[in-house]
């Protein structure tokens, strides 16, 4: 298990304790989800590309990892995979002949930490480097319909661009949202908010040294529930069955 924490990590805290030790555990459901995997094959073209790679290769690497994955699951259906990866292909494309021209990338999903005593937080921003000669954390961010005002509300670039400035010396001067969607590509930018990422560091230190046991013991019950995808074997736990382990392995895999 993964010691350090991330902002993911508490976003998934905030949504509730328990979804974040089965995370945290490396329980993943195996079906796949085609905006989630155009997303991330979105995002290996991208890092693939700014890293002087073949985009169309990285892709089709992910892709195929996608596939032995769901035949070990005995999925058949692998459509949405090969869909899902020529979009990202035609999505990559298009950005890097507009928008994504502008960029000269200097550290391409560099993890970064922010150590202290027992605390390690980390994060991994996409990319770092230069937007009009001014050093920026760029973030991609996909999906049909991105609410721009929200993802500069999250503050999750605040935080890569906090991490770089205790990993590096320097705090870039722009934190930039790369938007890459089926509707349309644009770019939102700002200067980071470090109040927003010291905000999040002391958040996370509330939190990062419980262990799963006591993250599993502490669920929120909310209507958000109902679409969690780890409903079966929470409720099992709650009514005092003893399947949570056999339904776990039976619907989820274990990514470590």
């Amino acid at each position: 298990m993964d010691e350090s924490f991330s902002y993911s990590d508490l976003v998934s805290y905030w949504e509730c304790p328990r979804k974040l030790s089965y995370r945290k555990a490396g329980w993943r459901l195996p079906n796949p989800n085609f905006p989630i995997l155009r997303g991330t094959y979105t995002h290996k073209g991208v890092a693939a590309k700014w890293s002087g790679e073949d985009p169309g290769a990285a892709i089709d690497e992910a892709c195929a990892d996608t596939l032995e994955l769901l035949i070990s699951s005995h999925i058949d259906d692998a459509t949405p995979v090969q869909q899902a990866a020529d979009d990202a292909k035609l999505f990559v494309s298009r950005y890097f002949n507009g928008k994504g021209k502008d960029i000269k990338p200097i550290s391409v999903e560099e993890s970064l930490y922010y150590i202290e005593g027992k605390y390690k937080l980390r994060g991994t921003p996409d990319c770092v480097g230069y937007l009009d000669g001014q050093l920026t954390v760029f973030d991609v961010k996909t999906g049909r319909d991105p609410n721009i005002r929200y993802l500069s509300h999250t503050g999750q670039a605040d935080w890569y661009a906090y991490l770089w400035g205790v990993n590096h010396g320097e705090l870039p001067a722009l934190v930039s949202y790369e938007i890459i969607s089926p509707n349309y590509i644009t770019r939102h930018t700002r200067p980071p908010r470090v109040s927003q990422a010291q905000y999040f560091e002391e958040a996370m230190k509330n939190v990062a040294l419980w262990d799963n046991e006591h993250l599993r013991q502490t669920p929120n019950y909310t209507y958000q529930c109902a679409r969690c995808p780890y409903l079966p074997a929470c409720h099992t736990l709650d009514e005092g069955g003893d399947e949570e382990e056999i339904l776990l392995s039976k619907f989820y895999l274990e990514v470590q």
